[in-house]
């Protein structure tokens, strides 16, 4: 149904980027001298080609519903995306024959949805729009309906492949998740800037026991390395890194304040 509706298609899959990958490894020199090496491996990468350039969206398969916006990448706790999309725009003459545009950074749901219903089984064509929509990716898609129509031809209203919806007037509805090409670049900056303090840390030593607490949501519940971490809010020291809300626009100030070199709290 993607491949109908759409122009984006696969260029690369399980594409490994870093020593004897498919790709180059990105690197970062650290302040001490020493370097830090970024690998991994990308699920798949589509092109669509275009007067502008090659746009370019990078996908990752997924068993679980799962989400990103823009405090999940702030508060870097999922970077995985962006850092593929970044990987995947700096080799975009390799992968797709031209300059690279960000296009999307989604995720794909690997599933066997059943659709449930009350009453009356609907028929075979609702029944397909249902499973459809349970497919429907998740992520952050350019803010540029030209670009969003390469990925869904016929989209009026709600888009049933991605987080997408347009309203009658022809603008995107609230609930996009769409950014700018200003936007993405301006995260793939702090993508940087998060990796470089990264390794910062990782080379000064430390090794707090700090996690994360964002409402109700804490990592501990599903980590594996609980028996060796032996984190209890009981014991002294032991306290979590509470994550405040922000709002978009608060977000996207303490980027740009980052990006002039402004210390942000």
């Amino acid at each position: 149904e993607h491949s109908r509706r759409g122009r984006f298609r696969p260029v690369g899959l399980e594409l490994a980027f870093g020593p004897d990958g498919d790709l180059p490894a990105v690197t970062f020199t650290l302040s001490d001298g020493s370097e830090m090496i970024l690998t991994g491996r990308i699920d798949r990468v589509d092109a669509a080609q275009t007067d502008e350039g090659v746009y370019l969206r990078v996908i990752d398969y997924k068993s679980g519903r799962i989400t990103i916006n823009l405090s999940d990448i702030y508060y870097g706790l999922k970077l995985q995306l962006l850092g593929y999309l970044d990987v995947a725009l700096r080799c975009a003459e390799k992968i797709a024959g031209g300059a690279g545009l960000p296009g999307a950074i989604l995720y794909f749901r690997m599933d066997d949805p059943l659709v449930r219903t009350a009453g009356e089984i609907p028929s075979s064509d609702d029944v397909e729009k249902k499973i459809l929509k349970e497919f429907r990716m998740t992520g952050l898609v350019l803010a540029d309906q030209k670009v969003v129509r390469l990925m869904d031809s016929g989209l009026a209203g709600e888009s049933e492949l991605i987080p997408v919806q347009i309203k009658r007037d022809g603008e995107f509805a609230a609930r996009s998740m769409v950014l700018t090409g200003a936007q993405f670049q301006l995260l793939r900056e702090y993508l940087r800037y998060q990796l470089i303090s990264a390794g910062e840390d990782i080379m000064s030593g430390v090794v707090d026991i700090a996690p994360y607490r964002r409402g109700s949501q804490r990592p501990c519940r599903y980590c594996p390395f609980k028996p060796v971490c032996q984190f209890d809010i009981l014991m002294e020291g032991n306290t979590y890194r509470v994550l405040k809300a922000e709002s978009e626009d608060g977000v996207w100030n303490k980027l740009a304040r980052l990006q002039g070199g402004e210390a942000v709290e």
